[in-house]
């Protein structure tokens, strides 16, 4: 069964709902101005609030063209509308009580926009904010609706408290239209009487569970007695008895009369023939003016004569105290049973008969579900879930803050969508555990296990240990691996091994155990857990290379017959076998990053099956596409990212480098100015790559990007920024970088000019049309570069002026954007050369960094692609220091590939055959590719 992630709620039901008795908690439908602050209809509704870079506000819906569902007000978030979209509307805290029902409605309305749609959803949570907003209620994407449509939840709280509820414009393309609410409520439903408990098979009754009782009965509910001087439960402690377990038992006073026939049922059961039924409890006869008499017996009745089977009797006897009575029960026919006992003394003045854990359990063989094992894999993702739990089976959490399965906005699963999340601690001192289930191991025996590990911290870095044990209580673990006062940037691997002394159970632990309060999340991702002498399958995913992309419907833009690089981020596997569906081709199926072709638009999937000792594992990588035709491309805005995979950081959490050089992702906001995509201690020059064919001819008339923070250091009469200049460059490609030297067009703005004379509190969209087209060809490079800027100035009023621009992380690790160092981050290798590099290459922590700008590009026509194959084979041959290169069409272009994906040349054949030198190239594996055809070979 699948499992359930923090996003969702226990307590979610299907829709439609039986009608229940309400209770009004709080309605809303916009139009009320006694609502608002000074009564006057604008923002949100008093108590509510709103996140996001465009955030929700009340607005009469005939501005937007629709009809409001009540009234003339709806709340909406409108421009700009940027993608991945984290615009939330929470209502007012509202206090709510634990497992009580609400019910939770409102009417929404996505009507997209040109052929995208919109994406909203309904969170619930105990703050108004993100970090708060974990549950999700409710969702809908994917189609256009242009009618006022009913959301409908019941969500049930596990704990009293404040709540709100967060209305979601969460869109992951750009410009998918708006997401329009309306007529909000939320209802308490009166609570439906709990059924009586009943018994059940396997049965255990210790007669200290309050829920198994009817109020003010002397027995639990399905149990009858005969007589009133039959058992009856009682409290131990007030009778002077002492209790097997528990503070009740059951008892039968002595009988003050002889002959006594004084029976007390159970309740009647469903047994099957055949089946053998294993009954136990504990009885302690005591002894008054003679010694009582006891039986235990069974039958298809609650009555003395249905009683037929004797499985137990004493004949006026005591015992010394509690004694354990075992007895076993094999139906001749299915149907219901129960058993009895008896208080059947001949003579008066018995004593005292005293029952305790009485249960019943069969011999019947139940076929196990999934149970964990050596080898162990968990990625948190797939089927190791009883759909109750929040951890796959066998886990356990502890702690004031426990580790859950979840996922965070600002950072993907390494594979699949969810992982273990521990939240952020408020108090510090914690101790926080997630065990993993205890698995049979062998003494003598090495065993490998491995995890990735994310500690992004807080306010304050995180603490954290990794133990094993032979039992799931901190106490019992010894410490394997440990970081103190740690922030990591990204996913890092953690590898162990242990050998036990002794064979047996042992578990592993995860503990967040940070001394400091705001030590920020603690993620865990895919742990496993095998003999170290054993191989795993391959684990990991594929991706493509990074392509333009249409900002129009995020297509990736395709080139016909350019090969584009898989990206293998799969670990562990020995051979590889490579298939796409449809007309697009695989250059070699069996290299570990081949090249694809595509020469038609449309959907296409592609598959490596990667195989080692351990056994093969199947990736897929999903792309819908155009490939640009002859006629080439009207103008239209062009990016390096893909809006569905790509990470994209809100303005609060802008990447940023920290004064020692590191990189922080969260909480950036007005706490650290020098941001990476931007203006920084280290550089003030960024460009963004957009790879195309060689040849390959493009106008630019402007570039949009969008503006996160900024602030710009003006002192009038003083020295300061306001006559400082940025610099928009568009550069050719050169040895993999941009050519400094031949720049296919600059131009010079100021820059209070450009971006204001103040900061932004929200992000703002920048246009920079150009004075006149700039004509590309080839791979290109859009470069922002600035004067030196006046920042740190710590005064009480102003920190100076600082940028930072749209920045993404792309999925299959490929970094686009590049940086001219002016200083390096001290204690690094790196070498400033005046010239710019790969993000990468300056700080490791920025790999698939990338700078979300966007040209607007006109090509006019594809660069030439010849229409028939060549009658001459293609193949590839080395003669000393020389390549030649056979089969080729005048005109095609050749581009040359180390098995890294490093483009070594690229030549445009004027004859059948080319001839290029390769002398100084490192021995190895490259590939060959033309507009539809590809071929290794090995110097």
């Amino acid at each position: 069964m699948k499992r359930i992630a923090a996003t969702l709620v226990v307590g979610l039901l299907c829709l439609p709902l039986q009608a229940q008795e309400m209770e009004l908690l709080y309605e809303e439908s916009f139009d009320d101005a006694t609502h608002y602050t000074d009564s006057v209809i604008s923002g949100l509704p008093n108590g509510w609030a709103a996140v996001g870079a465009t955030s929700f506000s009340a607005q009469p819906a005939i501005d937007y063209g629709k009809v409001a569902d009540t009234g003339d007000k709806v709340i909406v978030s409108g421009y700009p509308q940027t993608s991945n979209r984290q615009d939330v509307a929470f209502s007012p805290m509202f206090e709510m009580k634990a497992n009580t029902d609400y019910r939770i409605r409102v009417k929404y309305m996505m009507p997209g926009l040109s052929s995208r749609t919109s994406e909203m959803k309904i969170t619930v949570g105990m703050g108004q904010d993100y970090e708060n907003h974990l549950s999700y209620v409710y969702g809908d994407r994917d189609k256009a609706i242009d009618q006022w449509t009913l959301a409908e939840v019941i969500y049930t709280p596990s704990q009293d408290g404040q709540y709100c509820v967060g209305l979601w414009n969460s869109s992951t393309l750009s410009s998918s239209g708006d997401v329009y609410y309306d007529t909000f409520s939320i209802e308490e439903i009166a609570s439906e009487p709990e059924p009586a408990w009943e018994a059940t098979l396997p049965y255990k009754e210790t007669f200290d569970d309050s829920t198994h009782y009817a109020v003010d009965a002397v027995l639990p509910n399905g149990w009858v007695s005969n007589t009133d001087n039959a058992f009856q439960t009682v409290n131990a402690n007030e009778w002077g008895y002492v209790p097997n377990s528990g503070e009740n038992l059951l008892v039968a006073n002595p009988s003050y009369s002889s002959g006594r026939q004084d029976v007390t049922f159970t309740p009647m059961l469903e047994m099957e023939a055949g089946i053998t039924y294993n009954v136990s409890f504990y009885l302690n006869l005591m002894e008054l003016s003679r010694k009582p008499s006891f039986k235990f017996t069974v039958g298809n009745g609650q009555t003395v004569e249905a009683q037929t089977t004797v499985l137990k009797s004493y004949e006026d006897t005591s015992t010394s105290g509690w004694e354990k009575v075992e007895v076993a029960f094999t139906p001749t026919e299915t149907g219901e049973y129960c058993f009895a006992f008896w208080a059947c003394s001949a003579l008066s003045m018995d004593g005292f008969m005293l029952i305790d854990d009485f249960e019943i359990a069969s011999d019947e063989i139940v076929e196990p579900g999934w149970t964990p094992s050596i080898p162990y894999i968990e990625t948190f993702d797939g089927d190791h879930y009883d759909g109750v739990s929040y951890l796959p089976i066998g886990w356990l959490a502890t702690g004031d803050e426990p580790f859950i399965t979840a996922s965070l906005r600002s950072k993907p699963a390494l594979s699949g969508s969810y992982y273990l999340v521990a939240p952020s601690s408020a108090l510090g001192e914690r101790h926080d555990i997630a065990y993993t289930p205890m698995m049979e191991m062998e003494a003598g025996v090495e065993y490998t296990a491995s995890f990735y590990l994310y500690l992004p911290g807080g306010d304050n870095p995180a603490t954290f240990r990794f133990t094993v044990g032979r039992e799931q209580a901190y106490d019992m673990q010894d410490e394997l691996y440990s970081v103190t006062d740690r922030f990591m940037t990204d996913w890092e691997l953690v590898t162990v091994t242990y050998t036990p002394e002794t064979t047996g159970e042992y578990c592993f632990a995860f503990w967040a155990n940070s001394e400091l309060a705001s030590d920020g999340y603690y993620c865990i991702e895919d742990f496993s857990l095998r003999k170290s002498s054993d191989v795993l399958p391959p684990t990991g995913t594929i991706y493509m290379s990074t392509t333009l992309n249409s900002l129009i419907d995020g297509r990736p833009l395709l080139f016909p017959g350019m090969p584009y690089k898989m990206i293998n981020q799969v670990d562990g596997a020995d051979s590889y076998e490579w298939s796409v569906t449809g007309t697009a081709q695989v250059a070699d199926p069996t290299a570990r990053e081949p090249y694809v072709s595509f020469t038609q638009s449309g959907s296409y999937t592609i598959k490596l099956v990667a195989t080692n000792k351990g056994g093969s594992s199947e990736f897929t990588c999903s792309l819908s596409c155009t490939v640009i035709d002859e006629g080439g491309f009207p103008t239209g805005a062009v990016s390096t990212v893909n809006d569905a995979l790509d990470k994209v950081y809100q303005q609060a959490d802008l990447p940023a480098y920290r004064e020692d050089g590191s990189v922080q992702t969260q909480d950036t906001y007005e706490v650290l100015f020098h941001y990476v995509a931007g203006v920084n201690r280290y550089y003030r020059a960024i460009a963004e790559r957009f790879e195309m064919p060689i040849d390959q001819k493009v106008e630019v008339s402007s570039v949009t990007f969008n503006l996160m923070a900024y602030g710009i250091y003006i002192n009038t009469g003083q020295e300061d920024d306001s006559d400082k200049n940025v610099k928009l460059v568009f550069y050719p490609e050169k040895d993999g970088k941009p050519d400094l030297e031949h720049p296919f067009y600059e131009e010079t703005a100021n820059i209070v000019d450009k971006f204001g004379d103040m900061g932004i509190y929200l992000s703002k969209r920048i246009g920079w049309t150009l004075a006149t087209p700039a004509e590309l060809t080839g791979t290109f490079y859009v470069a922002l570069e600035f004067d030196e800027l006046m920042m740190d100035l710590d005064k009480e009023w102003t920190v100076g002026s600082f940028f930072g621009g749209d920045t993404r992380v792309h999925a299959n690790g490929q970094t686009t954007l590049y940086v001219k160092p002016d200083v390096a981050i001290e204690g690094s290798d790196f070498v400033p050369d005046g010239e710019y590099c790969r993000a990468d290459l300056f700080s490791p922590e920025l790999k698939g960094y990338s700078f979300a700008v966007m040209p607007w590009i006109e090509m006019k026509e594809i660069s030439a692609v010849s229409a028939t194959e060549s009658s001459v084979r293609f193949y590839a041959s080395v003669d000393g220091s020389t390549l030649k290169v056979d089969g080729l069409n005048a005109g095609d272009v050749v581009n040359i590939y180390s098995m890294s994906g490093t483009l070594m040349a690229s030549v445009k054949a004027d004859d059948t055959t080319m001839y290029l030198p390769i002398a100084d190239w490192a021995k190895g594996v490259y590939i060959i590719a033309t507009n539809s055809r590809s071929v290794k070979f090995v110097k």
